[in-house]
């Protein structure tokens, strides 16, 4: 109940209509008769960036789409910038809020173009031909499963590449259903999407870090779930995956997340936000936190150049 009316609240303080600028999505899930294009959740975005950006930090979305992502992390006092391939969609966004920073393009080739580094990556991918948006060629939706694969791990690779070091990377994916048919028959097997998404990732130089179950509202879900249950046992998805990988360090990451801009010491000329980003950059399989602050307090000369940072 408090996440939904989270989400009504940010829908309504801030006028969202996510779904404008992609009237002409044709859906091709056949599970039930509404068509619906999907909409971003408000709330996730705001946990996520309330819990995974430093404050002031930048969020790139090579997968724009719909306003949501962006808006929330404006009004949230974060820099946004996403890339949609389609002006529309676009056009459509900025009439909502002219804060965001929406880039049109094809992401492949704009993110060669970004000389900025981001503090998070989130966004949410085409889930292949699920919602077919446009005819342009370029449309993640309108390629074949292999060519999806490939065009969407060189976007991937490059986002790892505008990505600073010890930052987070989420990405929100389900499973979706082949449309594939035999025959007169048609099988709906799963294509492997999250799976895939996990393996891309983790080739581009991301650590699988966190699975997080996004539960969603399951009244369509409900109305034809017996149906395609007792005819071939297929199961209705009522879930998202809020995949979270990490590039570099994730106690460092979460340093940085946490800083009140003060260093705690100086090794060496070198300042240190905490006792324990200093071990680990000095010696992270033998130096812990405990013992840099034994050093930093302690008179011998060996630790000469170990002090303290006066306030």
């Amino acid at each position: 109940k408090e996440w939904q009316s989270r989400k009504s609240w940010w829908i309504q303080k801030y006028g969202i209509q996510s779904e404008l600028g992609r009237e002409d999505t044709i859906s091709t899930s056949k599970f039930w008769d509404d068509v619906t294009v999907s909409v971003f959740d408000a709330k996730l975005c705001e946990d996520i960036y309330t819990s995974f950006l430093p404050p002031s930090g930048s969020v790139l979305d090579p997968f724009a789409g719909g306003s949501v992502r962006g808006i929330v992390a404006e009004e949230l006092g974060f820099d946004y910038t996403g890339i949609e391939l389609s002006q529309e969609q676009v056009d459509a966004n900025q009439l909502q809020s002219n804060k965001p920073t929406w880039v049109c393009g094809d992401s492949d080739d704009v993110l060669d173009t970004l000389d900025d580094k981001y503090d998070l990556i989130f966004t949410c991918p085409p889930y292949h031909d699920l919602e077919i948006y446009s005819d342009n060629p370029n449309d993640l939706s309108n390629m074949s499963w292999d060519e999806f694969l490939t065009k969407y791990k060189s976007i991937i690779q490059k986002s790892y590449d505008k990505l600073k070091d010890n930052r987070f990377f989420i990405i929100v994916v389900t499973e979706i259903r082949d449309r594939m048919t035999t025959g007169n028959y048609k099988i709906g097997k799963y294509k492997g999407f999250v799976p895939s998404t996990i393996s891309i990732a983790e080739e581009c130089g991301f650590d699988y870090y966190n699975d997080v179950v996004l539960i969603n509202t399951s009244q369509q879900s409900g109305r034809m779930s017996n149906v395609y249950f007792n005819r071939n046992r297929k199961v209705a998805s009522t879930h998202q995956n809020v995949l979270m990988f990490v590039k570099g360090n994730p106690d460092l990451a979460t340093e940085d997340l946490q800083w009140d801009g003060t260093y705690v010491c100086e090794i060496n000329g070198k300042k240190y936000k905490s006792f324990r980003e200093a071990a680990i950059d000095i010696d992270p399989n033998k130096l812990v936190a405990s013992e840099v602050k034994r050093r930093c307090g302690s008179k011998t000369k060996r630790f000469s150049g170990w002090h303290f940072t006066k306030k």
